[in-house]
């Protein structure tokens, strides 16, 4: 599958630009390198909510840049059959 959206910018699009561009000498290689682009995982110990629901509960997580991005979820499940195996 192919990513169709255009690229952000800022400090989070430039390091995964780098991250994706490090793996260019295995591609060349011969090494079969997968590159995972992938959601918010839920999962049953919590997950990302885990980690946010303390923040909204103490009034102090409002909405992330303009508040009308959306949030790709995943749970943990489908994010493990998703990874291929080596």
């Amino acid at each position: 599958m192919t990513n169709r959206q255009p690229a952000g910018s800022g400090f989070l699009t430039d390091l995964v630009a780098q991250w994706e561009l490090s793996t260019t000498r295995a591609t060349a290689a011969g090494v079969r390198v997968v590159q995972l682009r992938s959601g918010l995982v839920c999962g049953r110990s919590g997950g990302i909510m885990g980690r946010l629901f303390p923040l909204f509960k103490a009034g102090i997580g409002g909405p992330m840049g303009s508040g009308k991005q959306y949030w790709p979820w995943i749970s943990l499940p489908d994010e493990l059959a998703a990874i291929p195996s080596c």
